[in-house]
């Protein structure tokens, strides 16, 4: 949920506590469940879809520097 922009992690913590979260139609209130790909994730009703990940590829000649910050 943090990584789909909904709330910081400690706050999607609270939400799940609080009941907010469904998986596959079934309500968690249990910190730590486990989703697994192809699982459906509801919070407050509407669908979580996740961010897509984003790759990226460099083809670099010798000697050239790509600092990641």
């Amino acid at each position: 949920m943090a990584s789909a922009g909904i709330a910081s992690r400690r706050k999607c913590e609270d939400f799940i506590l609080g009941g907010r979260v469904m998986v596959n139609g079934e309500t968690v209130t249990e910190l730590g469940a486990r989703v697994r790909l192809g699982d459906v994730v509801w919070f407050d009703g509407e669908p979580i879809e996740p961010e897509p990940l984003e790759y990226h590829l460099l083809n670099k000649p010798i000697d050239t520097l790509s600092p990641v910050s």
